[in-house]
């Protein structure tokens, strides 16, 4: 599977779900039903691959951010939550964590955590490898995000659009 395809699930599940988060995890299940047990794993390895690629300083402020504060978990369940927004919108806040609000429905911007795409892919990856396969094939995140790290006291001046749109 390509990362290209790997989108195209992608917009096809938000499509399905039509756009609705609530909807979104039984729509990529629903996605994902229709493939391969290898391009089911190839999914689940990708989009850990573009966890990791997200375990950024910048995305985990933003995370912090919106949620007021975050703890790893929260900044797992935002990276989840970043991808499912789709191609455009994963690539535009890796390079401005400010440009998830370009993408994302002011109803998404309110709650922008969702641990059920990480339950779902571990339910997903626990029916096709097996119930003692627990992930452990999947590369594993760095120790600490990339990126420069920050004090909450600096992130209203880093990310301002951010800032104010949490903090009116």
């Amino acid at each position: 599977m390509t990362r290209e395809e790997f989108w195209e699930i992608i917009d096809a599940a938000r499509a399905a779900a039509m756009f609705d988060r609530r909807r979104l995890p039984e729509a990529l299940r629903a996605e994902l039903a229709e493939r391969a047990e290898d391009e089911v794993l190839e999914f689940i390895r990708l989009f850990n691959e573009l966890r990791i690629e997200s375990f950024r300083q910048e995305l985990f402020a933003a995370a912090w951010i919106a949620g007021g504060g975050a703890g790893e978990e929260d900044f797992s369940d935002f990276r989840d939550w970043l991808i499912t927004l789709g191609r455009e919108a994963f690539e535009d806040a890796m390079h401005d964590p400010q440009r998830i609000l370009d993408h994302a429905e002011p109803a998404d911007l309110k709650d922008p955590f969702d641990p059920e795409i990480a339950a779902l892919l571990h339910d997903l990856h626990e029916i096709v490898a097996g119930p003692h396969d627990t992930m452990g094939s999947l590369r594993r995140h760095p120790p600490r995000p990339a990126g420069r790290e920050w004090q909450p006291q600096e992130l209203a001046r880093r990310f301002p659009k951010l800032w104010t749109a949490y903090n009116p």
